[in-house]
């Protein structure tokens, strides 16, 4: 990131809250502690979380700021369940990765930065682990609600350039009783429409979540679901030419044999 560019950013966040007062909304993370372990889920609406849910989005620029967002965020589903005192931490979890049409095989030449407490963490050039901080705690209540801040460095161009990219991060606790949560998988995207930033998530849930997804048709939040919103990315990805919607012979074209199969990969349900 340019540097002035990269000072003015800061100031403009420097004052931003890190714990968050306000309801929780669709699109955060949810957040438990259950069984001994940090457990994640993802909001469907206010006060309706879906578990487990690794996979999420965030939009850079969505606040006016290129290259900067501090969503989604982490918010406990009901008061009691991050216990009062209990610490929660992040790590950085691999490089991150560049969308670039059908997967996110290559490691990208920009990066993410991971803002928390006023300190930086940026994502590695090559996969491997950078250690965070403890960035937020359960409150008197059980209730945990704190976003990170996130920024783009792009290696070249604009800083409002169009792409997605896949951030890995993991949650940890100091307490030794609370077990470390699975990798979470955040998708960000940057001046691109919906259908390819749903095709990029959709490819992240059928590739790289252990045993995600209920087929080629769920294509959309929350993992493990089929329902409305699966049927609109269908036909967003769809009208995009997106290969998440190719699900039928022949490869590449684009016809009603490609509804008929999502349409009964629909209609088989979940497991």
């Amino acid at each position: 990131m340019n540097r002035s560019i990269r000072i003015s950013v800061l100031i403009a966040v420097l004052g931003a809250p890190w714990v968050g007062a306000h309801a929780q909304h669709a699109g955060d993370y949810a957040i438990r502690v259950d069984n001994g372990r940090i457990d994640i889920g993802v909001f469907e609406s206010p006060g309706v979380a879906v578990f487990p849910g690794v996979v999420n989005a965030g939009e850079f620029g969505e606040t006016g700021i290129p290259g900067f967002t501090d969503e989604p965020g982490w918010n406990s589903e009901c008061v009691g369940v991050v216990p009062e005192g209990t610490q929660i931490g992040f790590d950085i979890v691999g490089a991150v990765r560049e969308w670039d049409g059908s997967d996110f095989d290559g490691i990208s030449g920009d990066t993410i930065t991971v803002r928390a407490l006023l300190q930086d963490f940026e994502a590695p050039p090559t996969d491997g682990t950078v250690a965070g901080i403890v960035f937020g705690a359960g409150d008197a209540d059980g209730v945990f609600h704190h976003h990170l801040q996130f920024f783009l460095n792009l290696s070249g161009g604009p800083m409002d350039a169009d792409g997605v990219w896949l951030l890995q991060i993991e949650l940890w606790s100091p307490t030794p009783e609370v077990a470390r949560s699975d990798t979470l998988y955040i998708v960000f995207a940057q001046g691109l429409g919906e259908a390819e930033h749903d095709e990029a998530i959709a490819w992240v849930e059928a590739n790289l979540v252990a045993g995600g997804g209920c087929g080629p048709a769920d294509l959309a939040e929350p993992l493990g679901v089929l329902d409305f919103s699966d049927v609109l990315a269908f036909l967003e990805v769809f009208s995009a030419g997106g290969v998440a919607a190719d699900l039928a012979d022949p490869a590449g074209v684009f016809d009603f044999s490609d509804v008929l199969a999502f349409l009964a990969s629909f209609g088989d349900g979940c497991p």
